[in-house]
């Protein structure tokens, strides 16, 4: 797993193109013409997860599904605070956590298939385990901001058609206390689920 300390992400109209810089300052660009099955902020949380580094992320490899896996995780667990911050929708932490529970549950067993198709044979608990072992809650909040302002254009103009240039770095210091007091909150109910 290569580690991310600096992203430039330029989401046009669906169209992506990245440069990714990694810790040893090797520079990669990507780019899709084709807008993804995805909603805009889900790249942001594959960055997310590079900048980690203990996470597999990179989506453009062949065996993928932990990497997506990995990203709908970060995504789920955002995007539920996003409707807390945003909406005030959520009320009830346990609430939000059993549905973004069943959400992985599902991703993992049903959609994907990890454990018949992935090479690792994980179950959806291992994967949940491992991720949540792995995540750094730190991060997450560091990078927030960038997630936050993709999710809310998208989610509010209702269309990909938009265009936004993200940079992210290893830098980055935003704290939230809020969010990461939500996180391990999350975190501590979805642990005591089966």
């Amino acid at each position: 797993m290569k580690k991310l300390s600096k992203v430039n992400w330029i989401w046009d109209h669906g169209k992506v193109y990245s440069e990714l810089t990694y810790e040893d300052g090797r520079v990669e660009f990507k780019e899709n013409k084709k807008p993804p099955p995805t909603r805009a902020c889900h790249d942001i949380a594959h960055f997310i997860c590079g900048f980690n580094g203990k996470l597999e992320w990179d989506y453009t490899h062949m065996i993928n599904q932990v990497s997506e896996y990995n990203a709908v995780f970060a995504e789920s667990l955002l995007t539920n605070y996003c409707y807390l911050k945003y909406s005030k929708t959520i009320k009830d932490i346990s609430v939000a956590s059993k549905r973004i529970f069943e959400h992985m549950k599902w991703f993992s067993e049903e959609y994907y298939r990890i454990k018949e198709y992935h090479p690792t044979k994980k179950n959806y608990l291992e994967l949940q385990k491992n991720f949540l072992e792995k995540i750094n809650f730190d991060i997450m909040c560091h990078h927030f901001k960038s997630f936050y302002y993709t999710w809310v254009i998208e989610d509010k103009l209702k269309t990909k058609d938009f265009r936004i240039c993200i940079q992210m770095n290893d830098l980055n210091n935003n704290t939230d206390e809020e969010l990461y007091d939500y996180l391990n909150l999350v975190k501590e109910n979805i642990t005591t689920m089966v």
